[in-house]
């Protein structure tokens, strides 16, 4: 369990090297917790090598959180992932696999929630698209089998 007492949601999530390595780096699972930072108003997403939280591997500060990508898929030689969603902040996107599409929207709706997005479409399936809070931007589009289905972004 997370060491943060205000801890709003945790658990496994698969992560991406960064965007340079994405095809050649390892994907490594990570404990994610996500929970208020030291300002007000602020949220991180915090990764463990495990549960026990021993060992902080980064944060992921989501006042930098300028995009929520949804419907990814990834594949290549070594792994599959079909529930993968994006957090697009200034400095780095992040590509995290959750186990099941509940996890996935779970994880979505709490990112979605803390950093304020806002639905502004629903598709057939009824996964909403979130509209960016500053000016819009194109989806990052990777190369290879990653193929991207619904875009959520900030107001």
């Amino acid at each position: 369990m997370s060491k943060y007492k205000d801890t709003l949601h945790e658990g496994w999530l698969t992560k991406s090297p960064p965007t340079k390595r994405l095809w050649k780096g390892r994907w490594r699972r990570r404990w994610f917790a996500l929970h208020p930072g030291d300002l007000p108003q602020q949220y991180i997403l915090a990764y463990y090598t495990d549960r026990s939280c021993r060992k902080l591997k980064g944060v992921i500060d989501l006042d930098h959180c300028d995009q929520v990508d949804i419907g990814f898929k990834f594949e290549d030689k070594k792994v599959k992932f079909d529930y993968l969603f994006a957090i697009k902040t200034q400095p780095r996107t992040y590509y995290l696999a959750a186990d099941t599409e509940a996890e996935l929207k779970s994880w979505v709706k709490c990112i979605c929630d803390v950093c304020g997005l806002k639905a502004t479409n629903e598709d057939d399936d009824g996964i909403q698209f979130i509209e960016e809070k500053s000016q819009s931007t194109t989806p990052i589009e990777i190369h290879n089998t990653l193929q991207q289905k619904h875009i959520l972004e900030s107001p």
